[in-house]
């Protein structure tokens, strides 16, 4: 099972169980109850989050790349 659990500021939350539906953008995850507005959410080719319904694409969230961890061991030993 899979689910998407959302987070509010006032600490509460919600959890809906999604499926994963074919597409040739990307992962495409619905609601298993069948969403009335056709919501979806979608992590395209680049990784990015894409959040939608029946009408199109709502929003996208842009992937956070985070850069390598480099540590100095001493005289030229790099570890990534």
């Amino acid at each position: 099972m899979l689910y998407i659990e959302h987070k509010f500021k006032d600490g509460s939350s919600v959890k809906q169980e999604v499926v994963k539906k074919a597409s040739q953008l990307g992962q495409r995850f619905e609601e298993k109850k069948g969403a009335r507005a056709g919501e979806y959410y979608l992590i395209d080719q680049q990784g990015h989050l894409q959040i939608g319904d029946k009408d199109g694409v709502i929003t996208t969230a842009t992937r956070v790349v985070k850069p390598p961890i480099v540590k100095y061991l001493g005289k030229s030993n790099l570890v990534f």
